[in-house]
């Protein structure tokens, strides 16, 4: 079998790059790579940095690209190909630089993802040279922007925007062949100092006008020549239609504003957070399900129908809050006739659609809609929520004000009404998860002109609204000079507000618990990790006075950290930080409860029912008549979604076994049997493999080894 190495023959030399498939692209040799195999080594021959290769494809396809699906057309989107999302241009332009041809680069995984490094590495020589190749850092922020090439600049910052901010938020996400792709969360110095340009946010005279959503985040017209006036207006209104985008937010956002798309929806929503974009009036019919679209109003959801990682909290939630606006305005009955799939009303004349998917929550979803439509919640408020009714509020920096000069470092306070805040410089994340009522963060700038923003979310991740803000950061600011100065008071005692150190007591596992040795007016104190604020597992907060404040958390990542505990005084002012390094350990597994657990997919095993020494079944409720009172092999299998969970065996010359799908450690529920394979459709939840080794009419027992694989589709 010839080699990687020999298979790709990868050069790179000044600006030229050469990549050879030698004749088949889907070589053996290429095509059992794993998906962190495959982005290593194209990360590795083109030196970029691989997790930026990795978040690029799960923003661009979602790890799951229309290809896998070829009798599906999908119009939501700019063309694009692969899980790279290229466009037909940049397939053109990696296709000139390498020799490869263009059909393996679009359709094909292996040459796709290696296009994508081919492509990252000719923008970052010609446009940014001193990026690194092995992390992602400032210098690859022009790179990104010019990646997208939407066409206008405000969304091609939001596009670099949102894959940055999956690198400093972390990602754990799932490819349809069931491979976890996993990034470790980090801070990129430097973001706050790019020039960025940020989506707009107010909206002009004529977008206030428009009959649309009033929680949106922004309207952005889709181009004249993809919609047209609805008969009948608003008062045809009779159905709420559910698509995916099967491409990037940005990447639909820009295509319903081409001239040339002939497609648009009323709303399209991000998965990340639910922001809202509207693009056509409600009045108006966009053109999103052919003969379906004048009593209908389209809500596009970014992502992709066949990823089982699609619909996030957030996007779910606002979402639902979208549609109950929605059945309450215009009278739509809260059932399955009248908030359909894009797939189920597709006509047989247009290209074939099955969108939202296997993986969309039906029941969940009415029932959200229901719950917002009647004045309620379908998730619990928190024990002490603030004083608002869900509905976006007020969102005010107390401090800075706009325009002031401060000096750094300088505390933050923005007053919100919602659970929580990230706070932003351009495309800098500066914290995450703010979950204090004001939040309060300590900030530290160059100087120079400044911007803060703050991004309010619901519990449930879903947006609601921003608020940004400039100030000018300088090392000469001066104290107004009082007109009435009292006389000088006199001198009181010195404040106690300093942390003197912070104990650390391991509970078992990957969870810590932390608490403060502090003086008596430090008011609260709160504690970060490598750079963000962490909060208590039980109860989400994020600070409390030191006397009664015991934090405790579980990481995701393990390994030395840095520890920082800062301490406020009543005032709010931040007064004292003690930093050390601590170290994290492994989490420990919980025990199999059985012989063997599946841990991933495909998984393989080699087991022997000869030395098992486990025989309590003999027959089962899906093939009662067959005699398997041999020994057997008990394997647990955990899926997150929706699948066609696959088994098959491969025995041994002389042996006998065959596979059983149980939906509990019972034989009475078998649902599947097989001698040399079998499947089964299932929902999320813990299933049992069973091995068990049959005996023929005479009483002999084929036990022996043989060979296991489990799959989902």
């Amino acid at each position: 079998m010839r080699t990687l190495l020999a298979l790709l023959m990868v050069t790179a030399v000044t600006g030229c790059y050469e990549l050879s498939f030698e004749g088949d692209p889907l070589d053996p040799t290429l095509t059992q790579l794993d998906n962190d195999q495959l982005f290593s080594t194209a990360a590795t021959y083109y030196d970029v940095p691989q997790d930026l290769l990795e978040v690029m494809a799960w923003h661009q396809s979602s790890y799951a690209p229309v290809w896998d699906h070829p009798d599906e057309e999908h119009h939501a989107h700019r063309p694009s190909y692969g899980w790279m999302g290229l466009t037909p241009e940049q397939i053109d332009l990696v296709a000139d630089l390498t020799g490869a041809p263009t059909d393996a680069l679009m359709n094909k995984r292996e040459p796709n993802v290696m296009a994508g490094a081919v492509l990252l590495a000719h923008l970052r020589d010609e446009i940014s040279p001193n990026a690194p190749s092995d992390h992602v850092d400032v210098r690859w922020w022009p790179v990104l922007t010019a990646w997208s090439d939407f066409g206008e600049e405000w969304l091609d910052h939001d596009w670099a925007r949102e894959v940055m901010r999956s690198l400093q938020l972390g990602l754990e996400e799932q490819a349809t062949d069931g491979q976890l792709v996993t990034i470790a969360p980090r801070r990129i110095a430097g973001l706050e100092d790019v020039e960025f340009t940020a989506p707009p946010m107010g909206e002009d005279e004529e977008a206030r006008s428009t009959l649309g959503y009033p929680h949106r985040a922004r309207f952005q017209a889709a181009h004249s020549s993809n919609q047209s006036s609805r008969s009948g207006g608003a008062g045809a209104i009779n159905r709420i239609v559910i698509h995916t985008t099967e491409g990037s937010y940005n990447g639909a956002i820009s295509w319903f504003r081409n001239s040339s798309s002939n497609v648009s929806a009323h709303y399209v929503l991000r998965r990340s957070d639910g922001e809202v974009t509207q693009m056509v009036g409600d009045d108006r019919r966009a053109w999103h399900a052919c003969g379906n679209n004048n009593d209908t109003i389209g809500i596009e959801h970014e992502g992709t129908s066949y990823s089982s990682s699609q619909w996030t909290p957030a996007i779910l939630d606002s979402s639902a809050r979208l549609s109950a606006w929605l059945v309450q305005q215009y009278n739509i009955p809260i059932d399955r006739n009248h908030i359909v799939g894009h797939g189920e009303i597709q006509p047989d004349s247009c290209s074939g659609r099955s969108d939202p998917g296997s993986y969309f929550p039906w029941d969940d979803y009415l029932d959200m809609v229901a719950s917002y439509a009647g004045g309620g919640s379908p998730v619990p408020e928190p024990e002490d929520p603030p004083e608002t009714d869900g509905t976006p509020g007020p969102l005010t920096f107390i401090a800075p004000t706009a325009g002031a000069s401060v000096s750094s470092p300088f505390n933050v306070v923005v007053q919100h009404p919602q659970s929580h805040i990230e706070l932003w410089s351009g495309p800098a994340l500066l914290v995450p998860y703010i979950f204090d009522h004001p939040a309060h963060h300590a900030a530290e700038f160059a100087n120079g002109s400044r911007n803060l923003t703050a991004r309010a979310y619901r519990a449930s991740g879903s947006f609601v609204s921003a608020r940004s803000i400039w100030v000018n950061v300088t090392d000469e600011v001066e104290d107004e000079p009082d007109p009435d100065p009292d006389p000088e008071p006199e001198p009181e005692p010195e404040a106690d507000t300093d942390i003197d150190g912070v104990v650390v007591l391991p509970l078992g596992g990957s969870t810590l618990r932390f608490s403060s040795n502090a003086g008596g007016d430090v008011a609260r104190v709160e504690y970060w990790i490598d750079g963000w604020r962490i909060f208590d597992d039980a109860t989400g907060a994020t600070s409390g006075t030191p006397s009664d404040y015991d934090l405790t958390y579980t990481f995701n990542y393990t390994g030395t950290r840095s520890l920082e505990a800062k301490a406020f005084d009543a005032s709010g002012a931040h007064t004292d930080s003690h930093t050390s390094t601590i170290w994290v350990p492994d989490a420990t597994p919980a025990p199999c409860p059985v012989d063997v657990c599946a841990d991933s997919f495909p998984f393989t095993h080699s087991g022997n029912t000869s030395v098992s020494s486990l025989d309590a079944w003999d027959s089962y409720s899906c093939a009662p008549g067959t005699n398997e009172s041999g020994p057997e092999i008990i394997y647990e299998v955990e899926l997150d979604a929706l699948s066609q969970l696959v088994v098959s065996v491969d025995d041994a010359y002389g042996v006998d076994v065959d596979v059983h799908i149980l939906t509990s450690l019972s034989n009475d529920d078998c649902v599947a049997r097989g001698h040399i394979t079998t499947s089964e459709w299932l929902n999320p939840g813990t299933y049992y493999v069973v091995v068990d080794t049959w005996v023929n009419s005479s009483g002999i027992a084929f036990p022996g080894a043989y060979d296991l694989t489990v799959s989902v589709n």
